[in-house]
């Protein structure tokens, strides 16, 4: 008997658990930019603040004797720097008794020149700019009839007057109140009394007349000149 060598086909049972879905690859999400801004960093409180210094009131340091630009702008929590920036200061150095701005608005006032210079307007007007006893004058004041004459020793040209008592060299201020017109002249001399000069208190050239656009020869004006305080 010949045996059938011929197995039984073995049925394969899958399993539909063992089987697992093939999932679609995912790419990776795209990372967005951090917008958030950075933090800010909280300024030292150590460091000194130049713009806070400028505030308040005015604050000037005098040196005194062992300060040094260390100690004073550590006194009053500056650097060196800005000390020496706030002064136009181009080194360490310091005096006793300086003066240091430390804060606070700097008054800014052009310094008084101890005597004036003088200028085109002084010369034109050479009104005193402080009382004239600080110069040592009085400054007087004289009104009354003024004539001018043609004299061989006097230039009709030139601004010339003669004064009864005024020293020789003064200069004086001549206004003609009628006219509302001044100008200067230089005493030369004094002047007699005589026809033409009687109750005048000055005479003058014709080039002093015009100028006060004086239009008789007789006129009345103010005079106004300094003299020494000694004179007698």
């Amino acid at each position: 008997m010949v045996e059938n060598t011929q197995k039984d086909p073995v049925a394969i049972v899958v399993k539909k658990d063992s089987i697992k879905p093939q999932l679609p690859i995912q790419k990776p999400a795209a990372v967005k930019p951090d917008t958030s801004k950075p933090a800010t960093s909280k300024p030292d409180s150590t460091k000194p603040d130049s713009a806070k210094q400028d505030n308040g009131p005015l604050l000037i340091h005098t040196v005194a004797s062992n300060e040094t630009m260390y100690s004073i702008a550590t006194r009053y929590k500056l650097t060196m720097d800005q000390l020496k920036a706030k002064n136009n200061l181009t080194d360490n150095s310091l005096t006793v008794g300086q003066k240091l701005w430390i804060r606070g608005q700097y008054p800014v006032t052009p310094p008084e020149p101890e005597h004036p210079l003088d200028t085109l307007n002084s010369i034109k007007d050479p009104s005193l700019k402080y009382a004239a006893s600080r110069y040592g004058l009085n400054q007087i004041d004289e009104k009354g009839t003024a004539v001018w004459i043609s004299d061989t020793d006097l230039d009709p040209t030139k601004m010339l007057v003669l004064h009864r008592t005024a020293p020789i060299g003064t200069v004086m201020k001549i206004t003609n109140p009628m006219s509302n017109r001044s100008t200067f002249a230089k005493v030369v001399g004094k002047f007699s009394e005589n026809e033409s000069t009687k109750d005048v208190i000055i005479v003058m050239t014709k080039a002093v007349a015009d100028a006060l656009g004086a239009l008789d020869k007789r006129f009345y004006c103010n005079l106004t000149y300094g003299g020494q305080e000694n004179e007698q």
